[in-house]
């Protein structure tokens, strides 16, 4: 074996390196803080009168109205298997 493939095997890590472990908590936090700073736009527009309502409902609105129709039996009556 030459010096050359010595060091090559010797020094290459069993595993991936500390970066390469921690990559995927950046990316969800980063995906995290993209979906919540577009949420934000749309209630800041919507809000704001830039966007109607008619075009984007408030995303704070959203929520509420599927609990509504969840409890209200709105929902189930189209549910599959219902038989109505």
């Amino acid at each position: 074996m030459t010096t050359q493939e010595h060091l090559t095997t010797r020094d290459a890590p069993a595993v991936p390196s500390r970066l390469f472990r921690q990559r995927p908590l950046p990316d969800l936090a980063l995906t995290a803080l993209l979906v919540a700073g577009v949420i934000g736009a749309c209630q800041a527009a919507v809000a704001f009168g830039i966007v109607s309502r008619f075009v984007i409902p408030l995303p704070s609105s959203v929520l509420p109205a599927l609990a509504e129709l969840v409890t209200g039996g709105t929902l189930g009556q189209h549910a599959p298997g219902h038989g109505g």
